[in-house]
């Protein structure tokens, strides 16, 4: 328990931050994303970090319990099937993604999304 915790610490204020990043930077954010997927090599060195972030997360807290150290199991999952989409088939995922990064919904909801879930993990790691 101690351990899911720390992770929700850790991944709620990642989450937190990078949530009001996409709120309040809308157009830097959007410009970032797009630089990204221009550089073929920095997409694969993005998923390649992605999947060594999930296959970590999944070593260490696979729990698959009906509470909220669930939250964390199903984020590991996401960074490492993210990270297989960057890393091992980029090609084939780059056009739906340049495509969904040109939406600027996509940054209101997303920032809404990563904030709500970045401050439910806070939550949950500093007063479980």
């Amino acid at each position: 328990m101690v351990h899911s915790i720390e992770l929700a610490r850790i991944l709620g204020l990642f989450m937190t931050v990078i949530g009001l990043a996409f709120l309040f930077n809308k157009d830097q954010m959007q410009k970032a994303m797009e630089d990204i997927m221009k550089n073929y090599g920095i997409r694969v060195m993005l998923g390649f970090s992605e999947i060594a972030l999930g296959s970590y997360l999944i070593a260490s807290h696979n729990v698959w319990q009906a509470n909220w150290r669930v939250i964390i199991t199903i984020l590991a999952w996401g960074f490492l099937l993210e990270g297989a989409s960057f890393g091992i088939f980029s090609q084939h995922f780059a056009a739906p993604i340049k495509k969904l990064i040109k939406s600027k919904n996509m940054y209101l909801y997303g920032g809404i999304f990563t904030l709500a879930l970045g401050l439910v993990l806070l939550y949950f790691g500093l007063y479980a």
